[in-house]
């Protein structure tokens, strides 16, 4: 979307400015000599080292952890923790499970039904969060197959 507006004072008077709209990729539609970005996507991106989130908006990832083990379900990110929003996972067996950052726990065991499952979401914040530069990583104890989604950032 390309949108140019002329500015108008207060006065009336025509300035000569103008304002342009870009995509989401930072592209600046205009004649010559308009600069552009098209390497960074800056609605969901921030640069290293403003303080911002790399993610602003949450990123699903689906996830499959089989019986008796535990699953990396995001890779640590060096000088960053990984943000958990929200999940969703049902076990086929009886099972418990246990969110960890690398080998340091972060929740509770949670007793899960065969058949069961749970959903949570952070409606004003996260559930958990890693330490900086640390896995995201389920546990599975039990025997059958524990499946589901997650919404994480990178923070």
């Amino acid at each position: 979307m390309a949108i140019a507006a002329k500015i108008i004072s207060g006065s009336g008077f025509n300035e000569g400015g103008a304002v342009a709209f870009t995509n989401n990729t930072g592209a600046v539609a205009g004649g010559s000599g308009v600069l552009t970005n098209t390497g960074i996507n800056q609605s969901t991106v921030a640069l290293p080292g403003d303080g911002g989130d790399f993610h602003v908006d949450g990123i699903t990832s689906s996830f499959n952890v089989t019986a008796a083990s535990s699953g990396t379900l995001i890779a640590g990110v060096s000088n960053r923790s990984i943000e958990v929003i929200g999940y969703t996972f049902v076990a086929d067996t009886a099972t418990t499970v246990t969110w960890l950052s690398a080998a340091n726990e972060i929740s509770g065991a949670m007793a899960i039904a065969a058949n069961g499952g749970i959903t949570q979401y952070g409606d004003n914040g996260s559930l958990y969060f890693t330490n900086p530069g640390e896995a995201l990583v389920l546990v599975n104890s039990g025997a059958g197959i524990l499946g589901g989604s997650l919404t994480y950032r990178i923070a």
